[in-house]
């Protein structure tokens, strides 16, 4: 059977790009339900212990991030590293992604076949442009424009008593290097169906097209490698869903108190797009002016 034409120009490893960068820390003990989409949880290879390797805990972040240049163009994303896996057949643990989104097809699309990383599409909106001084209130939405209520939904406030210093990953005494089991490819969508019109680069993404979502058949591991010249403290504030300025949706301050029954559909609706129970610390790291390298990866098949 022929391979089927990539839905988006193919941008091969190693990637450069410039972006301002929010980790969100965090520290967990056993992993939380609804840590994977659902495509991922129904793959054996990628979610089953037994085959992908069990949660070891330490160190994970909820990492925002807001690419100004990329080489598929500027776009935004939202990700969860709950901590290390052991990697099956070797005798190390590493960080994982498991559960990401971005406001872009072509990187939703390239992030899966060059990395493994399983990413899906959503919708962002941010009160201020990147760089802005002063606290950021970001949310994130499900693809479909019809989605009100964000799923994730945040603000980060920059410490301003102490200066920003320059921080680069290489000289930090903890590993960034990932390893990402493979990813499964969604069902295409039968003949009459619809498809997402293209996205923008921006953070008006379109509903989901499967085409998209490729699999892939081996594991592969890289470091991520960050710098920015302008790394600080913040607060972290991370709203329940339902809640806070972005509660009414669109992004748009409410102060309006939504209902017992309107909070609780909007957790039953968030939980089918990420880990709500999820809390970081109420401290992270804000990075200014920021380039993340993603190398090629090193490949192997169990």
């Amino acid at each position: 059977m022929p391979t089927p034409e990539p839905p988006v120009p193919i941008k091969p490893a190693p990637w450069t790009t410039k972006c301002a960068s929010y980790w969100l820390l965090l520290n967990l003990r056993k992993l939380p339900e609804d840590v994977y989409d659902p495509l991922e949880a129904s793959s054996p290879e990628f979610a089953d212990p037994q085959l992908a390797g069990e949660f070891k805990g330490g160190l994970g972040m909820i990492m925002v991030v807001r690419y100004e240049d990329t080489p598929t163009g500027p776009y935004d994303e939202l990700l969860l590293i709950p901590g290390v896996f052991r990697v099956p057949t070797k005798p190390t643990s590493r960080k994982r992604i498991t559960r990401i989104y971005v406001s872009q097809r072509e990187t939703c699309y390239n992030g899966r076949h060059n990395w493994n990383i399983p990413k899906h599409l959503a919708r962002f909106t941010f009160s201020s442009p990147a760089g802005t001084p002063g606290p950021l209130t970001l949310a994130v939405y499900a693809p479909d424009p019809s989605a009100k209520t964000p799923f994730f939904s945040a603000t980060l406030t920059p410490f301003r008593w102490l200066p920003a210093i320059p921080i680069s990953t290489r000289f930090l005494p903890l590993s960034t290097t990932l390893a990402q089991p493979p990813v499964p490819a969604a069902a295409p969508l039968p003949a009459a169906g619809p498809s997402g019109p293209d996205g923008d680069g921006g953070g008006d993404a379109p509903a989901t097209d499967p085409a998209l979502l490729c699999g892939t058949q081996h594991w592969r591991s890289m470091p991520i490698n960050a710098y920015s010249p302008a790394t600080r403290g913040m607060w972290v504030t991370v709203h329940a869903p339902g809640t806070g300025p972005c509660a009414a949706g669109a992004g748009k301050p409410n102060g309006a108190r939504p209902s017992e029954a309107g909070t609780a559909e909007a957790v039953a609706e968030a939980t089918r797009w990420w880990p709500v129970a999820v809390r970081p610390w109420p401290v992270g790291v804000w990075m200014d002016g920021a380039e993340i390298e993603i190398p090629a990866p090193v490949e192997w098949k169990l």
